[in-house]
């Protein structure tokens, strides 16, 4: 009988917790998709247009920040539609964006963002990560530092890793990242060395002479 009873008692407590979530409209959603995508990258040949707009219609994105305040569920909407690849929002945006009202919840979808096959995406991820400034972020920087083909995603990487502060792992992971440029250096110059060896030395031309 007992058994009987647990069982409708879970369901209502369920039913209870479901009722007090705060429920997101699609009015809300269209307005944080609407401010989110004012967000200026500074990318020439992308999006220049409406990197134009937003320096008319704002100050400074300081401002932009503040207007964003009246999206209480901003973060909660941007990982949403970030994790279900919503076409509505570019994932670089929505990373920069993050970097201004995201918290340590951003960190999983910021990391999976790391993978992005663009590297101003990826970029985005990286600097939104080291502004949230949670611990969390530094283990997939790591990561990334030691993969990652883009010159300036590495570059941020290690800001990032060395601002967050968690020296040993930083230690560690900058160690063996100074070893592969290391060995990438030797075998570069060894390479240059072989072609250099490899050339032919240029055949002397016999001067013309007046007869």
């Amino acid at each position: 009988m007992k058994r009987l009873v647990r069982i409708p008692l879970v369901l209502f407590c369920c039913l209870l917790c479901s009722c007090g979530a705060e429920s997101i409209s699609d009015h809300e959603v269209a307005g944080v998709v609407a401010w989110a995508n004012k967000y200026p990258l500074g990318i020439d040949r992308w999006r220049h247009d409406e990197c134009v707009a937003f320096f008319k219609a704002y100050a400074n994105v300081e401002s932009w920040v503040r207007e964003g305040q009246r999206f209480p569920n901003a973060e909660r909407i941007l990982l949403s539609l970030l994790h279900s690849k919503d076409k509505r929002i570019h994932p670089a945006v929505a990373a920069a964006v993050l970097a201004h009202v995201g918290t340590a919840k951003s960190i999983p979808e910021l990391a999976s963002l790391l993978e992005d096959e663009w590297d101003v995406t990826r970029s985005q991820a990286i600097l939104a990560l080291q502004r949230i400034g949670h611990a969390d972020a530094v283990q997939p920087l790591c990561r990334r530092l030691l993969v990652d083909g883009s010159p300036n995603c590495r570059i941020a990487a290690i800001q990032a890793i060395v601002e967050l502060g968690d020296t040993d792992t930083a230690t560690s992971a900058l160690g063996r990242h100074l070893a592969s440029l290391e060995r990438e250096s030797t075998i570069v110059r060894e390479a240059m060395n072989k072609i250099t060896a490899s050339k032919k030395p240029p055949v002397p031309q016999e001067a013309d002479t007046d007869e």
